[in-house]
């Protein structure tokens, strides 16, 4: 996902972030699910290919990486 948006793929970026949000929510990972949904709204395309909310990225991605941190040590200690 970060890596699409860095290189400017954002139906890249739009799928990783809509996937995250719903295996995110399957798992009940609460955090991860808010942060990913959000995230999601803003990159989702309209007709044209332009995001919804192109601007709110760079300050929603620490939300996402985050919640995906905590979910990763979480899953590492067990």
């Amino acid at each position: 996902m970060e890596s699409a948006l860095e290189a400017g793929d954002l139906p890249e970026a739009y799928r990783g972030a809509h996937t995250l949000k719903g295996v995110s929510r399957d798992l009940g990972f609460t955090p991860l699910f808010e942060a990913a949904a959000a995230l999601s709204d803003a990159l989702r395309l309209d007709d044209a290919g332009v995001p919804a909310n192109m601007e709110a990225v760079p300050e929603l991605m620490p939300a996402v990486r985050d919640a995906y941190a905590l979910v990763v040590d979480s899953i590492a200690i067990i």
